[in-house]
C-alpha cells in the first residue's frame, strides 16, 4: 500500500503544537530578567532657622576647597576693593604708582618718595638723620633711615594706595631697609605695595669702570 502524504503538508502548511511546561520544583525561585535597585524612602529637606543671626547644627558636614574663595575685584561702583593685598585689576600698568626709590651702596644709603610724574615729595640719606663718618654704611644706619622715612610718610594726610618699591645695589642698607618694612615701621605700608623693582646697574663691555673705594 502506498504511504500518503497528508493534504496539510503537501500545501506547505504547518502546524504550531503546544509548548510542554515543565512540573514546578521545590527549590526554584524566578531570576528577574532586569535587576531592579532598591532606593532607600525619601526623607524631606531640612528648614532654615527664621532669625539669620541665630546659627543651627547641622548634620551633614561639607568639605572645605583647598583653593580660597577670592571675591570679585571689582564692587559695585566700579572702583577696586580695598584690603591689605592687591587684586589683578590694581597689579595693570595702567594705574598711576608712587614711587619708592631705595639706593644702598657699600657705604651709605638714600631712600626717596616720590610721586606718579617723578616729583620728589622725600629724599633723605643717613646724614639727615645725625650719623657721620664712616658708620653711615652700616645696618642700623640704614635701619634708623628706613625708620625715619617711613614716619615721614605715615604722619601724611593721604597714605599712598598704588606704590612701586624700586631697590638698587646689594648694600647694608638693601636688608635694613627690607626688615623696617616687614617690621612694625612699616606695617601701614605692605598692603600698598603693587610692584618691586630691581634697577641694579649692570654693565657689559664698555670704559674701565672707577675704581672701587675702599676704606
Amino acid at each position: 500500500m502506498p504511504f500518503r502524504i497528508p493534504p496539510l503538508l503537501r500545501n506547505g502548511l504547518h502546524i504550531r503544537l503546544p509548548r510542554p511546561t515543565l512540573p514546578p520544583q521545590p527549590n526554584h525561585q524566578s531570576i528577574p530578567h532586569h535587576r531592579t535597585a532598591s532606593l532607600p524612602p525619601m526623607t524631606p529637606t531640612p528648614t532654615l532657622p527664621s532669625n539669620p543671626t541665630t546659627t543651627a547644627s547641622t548634620t551633614t558636614t561639607t568639605r572645605s576647597s583647598p583653593i580660597p574663595f577670592t571675591p570679585d575685584p571689582l564692587d559695585d561702583d566700579g572702583l577696586p576693593l580695598i584690603g591689605d593685598y592687591p587684586t589683578f585689576s590694581e597689579t595693570g600698568g595702567s594705574i598711576d604708582l608712587y614711587h619708592l626709590h631705595v639706593y644702598s651702596p657699600r657705604h651709605n644709603c638714600h631712600i626717596a618718595y616720590t610721586k606718579p610724574n617723578n616729583d620728589c615729595i622725600i629724599s633723605k640719606s643717613t646724614g639727615n638723620v645725625g650719623i657721620k663718618g664712616a658708620a653711615k654704611g652700616s645696618f642700623d644706619a640704614a635701619f634708623q633711615l628706613a625708620s625715619h622715612v617711613l614716619g615721614k610718610i605715615a604722619e601724611m594726610d593721604a597714605v599712598p594706595r598704588n606704590l612701586e618699591l624700586v631697590l638698587r645695589d646689594f648694600g647694608p642698607g638693601r636688608e635694613a631697609f627690607m626688615k623696617a618694612l616687614m617690621g612694625r615701621e612699616g606695617q601701614f605700608l605692605r598692603g600698598s605695595i603693587r610692584r618691586v623693582t630691581d634697577s641694579t646697574r649692570v654693565k657689559f663691555g664698555g670704559t674701565r669702570s672707577k675704581a672701587l673705594r675702599r676704606l
